[in-house]
């Protein structure tokens, strides 16, 4: 045992101490030391906390892009089967109201319905731009029922003739995401003109409800993993 206990004491006091400027020592006390180590570990957690959470914001973008690619490569597809459903001069000979029967109507309506029904669609349809309004040419029965006769007449004006405005300015296929009266959903424009010099276009629509639901779930898991290596790391 050392003769003297206090300088002993005094020993290791300074056996932890940290050379200083000009020959002045710096003795740092406990309390300090564990305030330093508290402080490096709370910066640690931090920085373990950011790289989780950009990783699982970086994973959820990328999965909603790889849906929303898929989802496109659909409605380009479907577009091509809605144009395929009326005959090539279609839009040609259309004047007003009365320029297509009831029944051919429905039948493209009812066609339209099928297909949408069989590839999980939410709409098909086509409209015609004349002077400062936007008409329905075909559509598709909210219900999936030509015969509840819910869907938009042949020749109603469109309630929001603004959202066309993109593809009849450019005359180029537009993609958009859109939540309105008829949902939320992702839909495709395809514009062309007819013989006559009038912009039409065909749509098609894909309700986003599903994706949103999917894309929700997968987030909640990233972060639910994110927070398990945060807590792994600051231990």
């Amino acid at each position: 045992m050392p003769a003297n206990p206090e300088m002993a004491s005094t020993g290791l006091r300074q056996a932890v101490c940290l050379p200083g400027i000009n020959g002045i020592s710096f003795c740092p006390t406990r309390e300090l030391t564990m305030s330093i180590r508290y402080k490096l570990f709370a910066l640690v957690g931090l920085l373990i906390v950011l790289m989780t959470l950009a990783f699982a914001a970086t994973s959820y973008t990328a999965q909603k892009n790889a849906f929303l690619h898929g989802i496109d490569e659909k409605l380009r597809a479907t577009v091509s089967l809605a144009r395929a459903v009326v005959p090539v001069d279609y839009h040609d000979r259309i004047v007003d109201q009365n320029s297509v029967s009831r029944d051919e109507y429905n039948r493209i309506v009812d066609q339209n319905n099928k297909t949408c029904r069989e590839l999980e669609l939410q709409y098909l349809w086509s409209c015609l731009r004349l002077s400062n309004q936007v008409v329905f040419t075909t559509a598709t029965s909210p219900g999936k029922d030509v015969r509840k006769a819910d869907h938009a007449a042949f020749f109603e004006v469109h309630r929001d003739p603004h959202s066309f405005d993109a593809a009849f300015n450019t005359m180029q296929p537009v993609y958009s995401t859109f939540h309105n009266q008829w949902g939320h959903g992702r839909m495709l424009l395809v514009p062309a003109m007819d013989r006559h010099g009038r912009a039409y276009c065909f749509g098609a629509s894909v309700s986003l409800d599903d994706i949103e639901t999917e894309l929700h779930e997968s987030m909640v898991r990233l972060l639910l993993v994110a927070a398990g290596v945060s807590l792994v790391g600051l231990i």
